[in-house]
């Protein structure tokens, strides 16, 4: 029996040790930023339709603006009523969006947010005349 020829345990721990390695090396190069891109759009554009409900079922304007590089805030004109903060993501530029109490936007023309995270970006849309949000 001790003649046959076969593995010895340590050549098994080798190989696997070299599948780990390689293992660890690929999953450094998967695209887990685009992820957190679409998951924080995701976010974004919920407080937008937040906002959007709040200003239709109280009857008066509420706004959601960017209050920060990666931040935002919902307000009714008189106080914030809310904010946030996006993970590793940042602004393009500066939004501003006030829905009226009909939740239509200040705004006919449709309004794009960009985010930026790691090299790549995605654009959120209000759409102008009715406020309806998208994401491609």
């Amino acid at each position: 029996m001790y003649g046959e020829s076969g593995h010895t345990m340590l050549e098994l721990i080798m190989v696997i040790l070299i599948i780990g390695i390689l293992a660890v090396a690929v999953m450094g190069r998967l695209p887990g930023s685009v992820i957190s891109l679409h998951a924080q759009a995701r976010q974004l554009a919920q407080e937008i339709r937040h906002t959007r409900a709040l200003a239709m079922n109280r009857s008066g304007s509420h706004t959601i603006r960017n209050s920060g590089s990666a931040s935002y805030e919902v307000t009714n004109g008189v106080e914030i009523l809310s904010s946030g903060t996006l993970d590793s993501v940042s602004f393009q530029s500066g939004f501003s969006i006030l829905f009226d109490g009909r939740g239509s936007p200040d705004s006919f023309e449709d309004i794009a947010i960009t985010l930026n995270s790691g090299g790549e970006s995605l654009t959120l849309v209000v759409v102008g005349d009715t406020g309806a949000v998208r994401i491609p």
